[in-house]
């Protein structure tokens, strides 16, 4: 993400800064005789349109880019926070060492070993919690791992500087699934080549506690939405439904010292869940939703 927005803005400064150049380079050899005088000018037109033409084009990618946006993203990493379906007695919102659980599968170097879709592949393995980030399923099951992750992507650069969202930020709505088993769903971020990644207009990283969120289906019991640190924390709500039903997450933000740009990626359990829709939140200020 950081790289981006530097990329954003010095392609904005390079396409000015070479316009000009191409004045003055016209205005030098104006001065020259008229035959030359004729090819330069022809030569600066060309220039011209072509600079013309690439702000045009930056233009566009910027204008879109200010408006959020979200797309599917591919989990390709293999290091992102995997929901884990576990085996759980229902209510308790954990497992405890003696129920089964997943485990993802590494080969030889320690490297995910994934499937022909390139998902994860788990294995059943006997007691334990094999992840602090898990949901988890009624009837002491447990099945494999099935991630989907939705990428939210913002920049604006059109004010010179940052933006200072506060409290709502942005409300995802979720599809609970027909055939989904009742448990809680984590909602996580992701993590390691996958991670969210905030920015400023100095084009410097803004870090960012992430608190997971929750959505309860069926018999299970909704959990309680995590609490805001002293820095700058994004917490995922929580919500409860059942099969069938829609229900809308509250992603707020508190403690912003000024963004400009981000990525932020919100995992999910495709087994129970899909995301059906996105709004701009309340406290998300001058930030606008880019209508599909």
């Amino acid at each position: 993400m950081l790289f981006l927005l530097v990329c954003a803005i010095g392609v904005t400064c390079g396409a000015c800064g070479k316009s000009g150049d191409s004045s003055t380079s016209a205005k030098d050899k104006d001065s020259s005789s008229a035959a030359d005088n004729s090819s330069v000018n022809d030569g600066d037109s060309a220039e011209t349109n072509v600079n013309q033409a690439n702000s045009e084009d930056v233009q566009k990618m910027l204008e879109q880019n200010r408006k959020l946006q979200m797309s599917d993203y591919d989990l390709s990493s293999g290091n992102s926070n995997v929901p884990v379906n576990e085996g759980a007695n229902q209510g308790a919102g954990n497992s405890s060492d003696s129920e089964d659980s997943s485990v993802i599968v590494t080969d030889d170097s320690g490297a995910t070993v994934t499937d022909d879709s390139g998902k994860a592949v788990t294995q059943k393995v006997s007691g334990g919690n094999s992840s602090n980030n898990s949901t988890t399923t009624s009837g002491g099951s447990s099945s494999k791992s099935t991630t989907g992750c939705k990428q939210l992507y913002w920049l604006d650069t059109s004010q010179g500087g940052d933006f200072y969202p506060d409290g709502d930020f942005i409300d995802i709505t979720f599809k609970i699934k027909d055939d989904a088993k009742d448990g809680n769903y984590t909602l996580g971020f992701g993590s390691g080549g996958d991670a969210s990644q905030f920015a400023n207009y100095d084009a410097e990283d803004v870090a960012v506690t992430y608190v997971d969120g929750d959505i309860a289906v069926g018999s299970a019991s909704q959990k309680q939405e995590g609490s805001a640190g002293s820095g700058c924390t994004l917490i995922a709500g929580t919500a409860k439904g059942n099969q069938g039903d829609e229900v809308t997450v509250r992603y707020s933000i508190s403690n912003c010292p000024g963004i400009c740009a981000m990525v932020l990626r919100v995992t999910y359990d495709t087994s129970a869940l899909e995301v059906t829709g996105y709004e701009v939140g309340s406290g998300a200020g001058d930030i606008e939703k880019l209508e599909s």
